[in-house]
């Protein structure tokens, strides 16, 4: 069976070029598309997502917005493109959820480039002002002179709890010159390894064979910022 190129038809479609050309030129302030059914919205939104500057789409609820990131990372995996969840399960444990949110405002203050995928709920929260963001990090790198007693205040500091063994957000544990870490921005724990106090090797590690996936240069050590919460970034 032949394969079908789906965004290549609509590509073509002089509605969607329409559409593409007013939002590049800026002429309407606001623009209503009407009568779209199953997944238009999404194949329309892959065409316009501008690579250069943010996009921001707002579903109805949680679950519109997952559809639509699914229906577009079926359509164009190459295309970045992030949910912004509610909140609201952090409170009952869910990690993923304080991980996801930290994703995305860790790349709106780096970059402007993002593509958000969110719903009302989640945007209508108030979230840590991008001052402080940068402040709740510890960023470290190859070769850094790192004192581990400033380090271990540091984290503690910032709410890290010492333990026998990293295994969840929040850990940290020292062993001699090791240290692993288990940052609230990633879904991997660090381990720094150091010579003297020179970081000599940074590494993401899995928790159940503690066994090195991946050599890095350099990490940035998050803290749980939704108990930091104050403005709007």
């Amino acid at each position: 069976m032949k394969k079908v190129d789906l965004l290549n038809l609509f590509y073509h479609d002089q509605n969607i070029q329409k559409l593409n050309n007013a939002i590049i030129k800026k002429s309407a302030k606001n623009i209503y598309l009407k009568n779209l059914h199953g997944s238009q919205a999404s194949i329309i939104a892959s065409h316009l997502i501008n690579k250069k500057t943010p996009n921001l789409f707002i579903l109805n609820s949680l679950e519109d917005a997952l559809y639509f990131l699914d229906d577009i990372h079926h359509l164009n995996k190459k295309l970045s493109i992030h949910l912004f969840p509610s909140s609201e399960r952090i409170n009952i444990g869910d990690n993923s959820v304080l991980i996801e949110r930290i994703n995305v405002l860790e790349k709106l203050s780096a970059q402007n480039d993002v593509s958000v995928v969110t719903y009302p709920k989640a945007i209508f929260e108030e979230v840590i002002t991008k001052e402080n963001f940068q402040k709740k990090k510890i960023k470290l790198k190859k070769g850094d002179v790192v004192d581990q007693d400033y380090l271990c205040q540091k984290l503690n500091e910032y709410g890290f709890q010492m333990t026998d063994f990293v295994l969840q957000p929040g850990d940290f544990s020292i062993r001699g010159n090791i240290i692993d870490v288990f940052s609230y921005g990633s879904e991997m724990p660090y381990r720094i390894v150091l010579d003297n106090d020179n970081i000599d090797e940074i590494n993401l590690f899995e928790i159940s064979s503690q066994l090195s996936k991946k050599n890095i240069n350099n990490v940035n050590i998050i803290s749980n910022i939704e108990s930091q919460s104050h403005k709007s970034i």
